[in-house]
């Protein structure tokens, strides 16, 4: 349980819930720290994929592993200590979601934001909240900051989106328990990427027909390499450009569910505006039709 907002009448039970979220915030810096190092040294991929699946201290502090580290990684339900042995194991959701071998491993994207550049998106914080100015309107350093992480990648593109597709998996399933999609029919998931909330919203409901709409280079690469499904579609095209393709304008009037998932934060406020109006555009028309 989490406040929402501040409360005057200071029963028992608010007042531990607020201790409880001051905590976690104040605790938060150090523990994502603990993580990132983890990722960094691959940890929990080795232990994981160790023939025994777990992993001593002794076989470990040779890889710069610290008695301590192991200790708050398991104090953070990240590691279990295995009550027979010296060793440690991944607990169910490590292994799920921080193995690098696992379909749902979401290190990826959580390692971008380790980068020691990353770090100049922190510096106008302060202005941010302030002023309540974007510093990515005001300024392109941060933009020049996060594209030279992947700079030295063969296709930046491609990196960039399997890193979002990384680094959105859990919000995805999050998303998926808390929503009822069944009475929906149609889905236009506008900036798809890679397609990920198009199949996984299939994948529970088969009755939806899906089509994930991006970059040619970002749809081709889907096709490719991510696994098929009969009701999930991919157009290429520039939702930017004023006349979005055929595909989109002939389903018009079957779309009743349009998505932009991690699309409108990212873009200047005109960029923001014309996607809303295509959006509004489109679903005024299928109220024509």
């Amino acid at each position: 349980m989490y406040t929402s907002s501040f409360n005057e009448n200071y029963s028992e039970q608010s007042l531990t819930t607020f201790d409880g979220l001051l905590k976690q915030t104040l605790c938060s810096f150090v523990r994502s720290q603990i993580l990132f190092v983890a990722l960094r040294l691959d940890l929990f991929t080795k232990i994981d994929e160790s023939p025994t699946g777990s992993l001593s201290y002794e076989e470990m502090k040779s890889g710069q592993i610290s008695l301590s580290m192991l200790s708050y990684l398991v104090y953070l339900r990240l590691l279990k200590r295995c009550t027979d042995s010296n060793s440690y194991e991944c607990t169910p959701v490590t292994r799920a979601y921080l193995v690098s071998s696992r379909p749902n491993y979401v290190g990826l994207g959580i390692g971008v934001w380790d980068h020691r550049r990353l770090y100049t998106f922190v510096r106008r914080m302060n202005e941010t909240l302030r002023y309540g100015i974007r510093t990515n309107e005001k300024s392109n350093e941060q933009q020049q900051c996060i594209w030279q992480v992947f700079e030295h990648q063969h296709d930046p593109m491609i990196y960039f989106a399997q890193i979002m597709s990384s680094f959105t998996r859990c919000t995805i399933s999050e998303l998926c328990n808390q929503v009822d999609f069944s009475s929906y029919s149609t889905l236009l998931d506008i900036g798809g990427s890679l397609g990920d909330l198009s199949r996984t919203i299939v994948q529970r409901y088969p009755n939806i027909n899906a089509f994930s709409f991006d970059l040619p280079e970002l749809t081709s690469y889907a096709k490719a390499f991510r696994p098929a499904h009969s009701n999930v579609h991919y157009i290429a095209g520039d939702f930017f450009q004023a006349q979005w393709p055929n595909e989109v304008l002939e389903k018009t009037s079957a779309i009743d569910l349009i998505t932009l998932k991690y699309i409108l934060h990212d873009w200047s406020y005109k960029q923001r505006k014309f996607l809303v109006m295509k959006v509004y555009q489109l679903l005024k028309k299928k109220v024509e039709l």
